[in-house]
């Protein structure tokens, strides 16, 4: 009978380590490496502060992680990120991402999943600093906030009617808008319609 040698032994149980440390790793990063996932690929001309292993978001939950950022070189101006999202997330045709700076420090990638996309106009020189707030207020899901289960936007909307979709849409954002950033308002919600029922609303914002 063959005995397993006392090298051979040292050899199995310092690959076993090595796997479980690279997992270790991998699952810090929020990478859960024998969970089936998806890749998208998005554009954008500025990612400032966004890294790998960036989280992703749609509807204020997390749905997957930023895999690889390269810079589209057939195509100057424009970087490539790679999303490794959850195979349950559909994304239909007319979604859209973005970048978002978090209260807390660095940058968040949300998807919207739906046939909404907002554009922010302002009379004020702190454009930045209210296109991040009303960015995050508007992307987030009501109920979905740690700190503050409040914050965010009740997206029970999203199904219904479009006319009354529409309707809750404006009441919604109006009224958050008041609670979360007092400093300003909305003035107006002007709508689009994108074909295959898609409407895109313009929210006109502006000092209270």
């Amino acid at each position: 009978m063959k005995y397993i040698t006392k090298e051979v032994r040292i050899g199995i149980a310092g690959i076993i380590a090595l796997c479980v440390l690279v997992y270790g790793i991998n699952w810090l990063k929020g990478i859960h490496m024998f969970q089936p996932s998806s890749y998208f690929y998005a554009k954008f001309q500025n990612v400032n502060g966004l890294t790998k292993s960036s989280p992703v978001f749609a509807d204020g939950v997390r749905v997957g992680i930023v895999r690889d950022i390269f810079y589209d070189y057939t195509n100057p101006g424009n970087v490539v990120v790679e999303v490794e999202l959850d195979t349950e997330l559909r994304i239909p045709k007319g979604s859209s991402a973005e970048l978002v700076s978090e209260l807390m420090g660095g940058v968040r990638m949300n998807i919207s999943p739906y046939d909404f996309q907002l554009q922010f106009t302002f009379a004020s020189d702190k454009l930045a600093e209210l296109d991040r707030k009303l960015a995050l207020l508007y992307s987030t899901r009501e109920g979905t906030m740690p700190l503050d289960r409040e914050f965010g936007i009740n997206m029970d909307f999203v199904d219904m009617p479009p006319e009354v979709a529409k309707s809750l849409y404006v009441a919604e954002i109006t009224k958050k808008t008041a609670q979360f950033i007092p400093e300003v308002r909305v003035q107006s919600v002007e709508w689009t319609h994108g074909g295959e029922g898609q409407f895109f609303p313009k929210v006109v914002i502006t000092s209270a």
